[in-house]
């Protein structure tokens, strides 16, 4: 067995690295011999009889050519040790890997009810959860993937066409109207309708017949970004101070510059917005909402105050 090359860069990070099998590309059982081949090692070990404290010093333990399957997501979710080099892995380079950490993958896991039903994906960029919706429903669904923003919007169309969605519809001035199918194999027929529309949420119509089928809707709007490790995919810190709000934070350019506490006030009533907008689409019965945030303004306060409503 050979050691993988360039595994660690720079000081490493307390927190592991995760990455998702992507399921257009690949599966978990293509991607293990794929790593085994690159000289890793997988660290096996029963669900069954260990408990999750075990794992996380399992988790701990791990060595740089090492990596194990997630405790809560072992069909998809692989973890390697802090500081390894995701973007250097073939797997990543062919799209089979995604660079996507397990907070990022539960609203999607635990959002779907009818496989059937169509669903929004109402801020959509950068397009990971979008990608990971899609081979969860069936070919009869519709999956909306909504950003306002144009160049997220773009970077969220480059990075579905590239990473395997085969029926897909282009709509928004950020870049002309596209539509693509590839039925091929039957590759194309298995996947949901995905439309990509490069739209302010709190604009749709909730009347609108297209959404009259929507069951679902995955929010996960702008916030303040303090809930993410400052890292980047490489496991390598960002070169700017953590100080300072960044690309990485992922937060909307409309609040940079402000004022904290005023920043976060905006911030918190334009979630509470599109929670009840996301709550009057007729047949909507399952809306999951998530930040990355560790400030209850952004995080918690918007859904008590749309509850009460």
């Amino acid at each position: 067995m050979r050691s993988p090359t360039n595994v660690f860069i720079g000081p490493r990070v307390n927190l592991p690295c995760y990455a998702r099998v992507n399921g257009l590309r690949s599966h978990l059982e293509l991607i293990r011999p794929e790593l085994l081949a690159q000289g890793y090692e997988e660290v096996q070990y029963d669900r069954t009889k260990i408990s999750y404290r075990r794992f996380l010093k399992q988790v701990r333990k791990l060595q740089a050519n090492q990596f194990l399957l997630d405790y809560h997501l072992p069909h998809d979710l692989l973890v390697f040790p802090p500081g390894t080099c995701l973007l250097k892995l073939p797997s990543f380079i062919s799209h089979g890997l995604l660079i996507q950490d397990k907070a990022s993958c539960i609203p999607t896991e635990i959002l779907l009810s009818n496989p059937d039903a169509d669903v929004i994906d109402a801020c959509a960029a950068p397009g990971n959860k979008t990608l990971q919706l899609i081979p969860m429903l069936s070919s009869k669904a519709t999956l909306f993937a909504i950003d306002r923003d144009p160049s997220r919007f773009r970077r969220l169309c480059d990075h579905l066409k590239t990473s395997g969605v085969c029926r897909l519809t282009i709509s928004g001035p950020a870049v002309p109207n596209f539509e693509y199918t590839k039925m091929a194999a039957g590759i194309g027929a298995k996947q949901p309708q995905v439309v990509a529309l490069c739209a302010d949420f709190l604009s749709l119509d909730p009347q609108d017949p297209k959404f009259c089928r929507v069951e679902s809707i995955l929010l996960d709007p702008s916030c303040s970004g303090s809930g993410l490790s400052m890292r980047q995919p490489d496991g390598s810190f960002p070169p700017s101070s953590s100080t300072n709000i960044s690309s990485q934070t992922a937060v909307s350019s409309d609040f940079v510059g402000e004022e904290s506490s005023r920043r976060l006030k905006r911030l918190a009533n334009l979630q509470a917005q599109l929670l009840r907008h996301a709550l009057s689409f007729p047949s909507v019965n399952r809306v999951v909402y998530s930040t990355c945030s560790v400030h209850s303004e952004v995080s918690i306060i918007p859904s008590v105050h749309t509850l009460r409503m």
